[in-house]
Order: structure tokens, then sequence, then C-alpha cells
């Protein structure tokens, strides 16, 4: 019985966890972008912040 009861609470917050990994995704795609027409036509693509800094200063420092 107490194995059961492990076993569910497992299950239980692992689907949370896959809940909120979805809903923050979504939020992050609806802050980046510029308006609502743009975030319901197709998910965004961003770059990593590292890609972007290295990109900004191809290794000069300044």
């Amino acid at each position: 019985m107490q194995t059961i009861i492990i076993v569910f609470l497992c299950v239980v917050i692992l689907v949370q966890n896959i809940t909120h990994r979805i809903e923050r995704k979504d939020l992050y795609n609806r802050i980046m972008a510029n308006d609502l027409t743009e975030y319901n036509q197709k998910p965004i693509k961003h770059k990593s912040v590292k890609c972007a800094i290295r990109k900004n200063h191809d290794g000069r420092r300044e």
C-alpha cells in the first residue's frame, strides 16, 4: 500500500514538472513576441545569450 502511494506521488510530481515546463516556455514566447499576432503565428526560436554576446563582440574586449 505504501509503495502505491509513493509511486502515485512521484507520478503527480512528474506530471506537474512537465506542465510547468510547458507553461514557462509558453510564457517566455509570449513575453518575447512583439505583438499578439506574432505570438499566435508560430513558436519563436531565440538564440542563447552566449551566442548573442559572441556575435556582438566577435571576441574583442573593449
